[in-house]
C-alpha cells in the first residue's frame, strides 16, 4: 500500500480529505439550527456559562460560511481542551425547568466532540503523510549517495546476511560453516531488536539444533 492508503487504513481517514468536508458530512450547521438555536433565549436567562453558549451560538449562526475556525470557536462553550463534553451543559435551574433543552444540548455536544476528534485524526494523518513524503525523499537521496560510493550501512549488512541465510542454494552450507565457530548468541537490548534482526538470529541458531550442525548440549 502507498503511504496515504496505509494511513487511511489505520486512521480511517484519508490525508487528502479537507477539514471542511468533515464539517459538512457531520452537518454541524443543521445541528446548531436544530439543537441550539431554539434555546438561545433560554440560555440568556441563565448564568455566565449559559450566556457564553448563547453568544457563541449566535456567532456561529451569523456566520454565512462557518469554517473550521468558527467550529472550534463554538466548541469552546461545550467541550474541554481534550474535546470531551463539559461536565455541565446547562445550569441546574434551567435544566430542571427545561429537560428538553438539556437533551438537545447533550446531543449537540456529542456531535461536536465526535467531529472534533475526527478533525484531530485528520491532522495526524496529514502530518504523518508529510513526514512520509519527507522521509521518502531523504531515503532516496541517502541510498543514491551510498550506492555511488559502494558503501553498506548496518541495515544493509542485516538484510544481505539475512538474504544469504535464506537462499536455498547456499543457506545450509553457510549455516553449517558458521555453526562451527558459534556456541551461543548474546542478544543485547532484545526489546529493541526488530523483526528482520530476529529473522537473522533465527537463521543463525537454526543449525544449532538440527542437521549437520546438531550437537549434544547440557540439559
Amino acid at each position: 500500500l502507498t503511504p496515504d492508503l496505509t494511513l487511511q487504513k489505520i486512521l480511517k481517514v484519508s490525508p487528502h480529505l479537507k477539514a471542511q468536508d468533515i464539517l459538512d458530512n457531520a452537518r454541524i450547521s443543521n445541528a446548531v439550527q436544530q439543537w441550539l438555536k431554539p434555546w438561545l433565549e433560554l440560555l440568556n436567562q441563565g448564568g455566565k456559562e449559559d450566556n457564553l453558549r448563547a453568544q457563541l451560538g449566535r456567532d456561529y449562526l451569523q456566520n454565512p460560511h462557518p469554517d473550521v475556525n468558527a467550529f472550534k470557536h463554538l466548541c469552546k462553550a461545550f467541550l474541554t481542551q481534550d474535546a470531551t463534553a463539559r461536565a455541565r451543559l446547562l445550569s441546574k435551574a434551567l435544566a430542571l425547568k427545561n429537560p428538553q433543552a438539556l437533551d438537545d444540548l447533550t446531543s449537540l455536544t456529542t456531535l461536536l466532540s465526535k467531529t472534533y476528534q475526527e478533525l484531530r485524526t485528520l491532522e495526524v494523518a496529514r502530518i504523518s503523510y508529510s513526514f512520509f513524503q519527507l522521509f521518502s525523499g531523504v531515503k532516496s537521496r541517502y541510498t543514491s549517495l551510498k550506492d555511488a560510493q559502494g558503501l553498506l550501512d548496518y541495515e544493509d549488512l542485516v538484510d544481505k546476511a539475512c538474504a544469504l541465510l535464506h537462499d536455498p542454494s547456499v543457506c545450509d552450507w553457510v549455516r553449517y560453516k558458521m555453526d562451527g565457530g558459534l556456541d551461543h548468541i548474546l542478544v543485547d537490548e532484545a526489546q529493541d531488536t526488530n523483526a528482520r534482526q530476529w529473522a537473522l538470529i533465527h537463521a543463525l541458531t537454526e543449525e544449532f539444533f538440527s542437521g549437520m550442525g546438531a550437537r549434544t548440549r547440557p540439559a
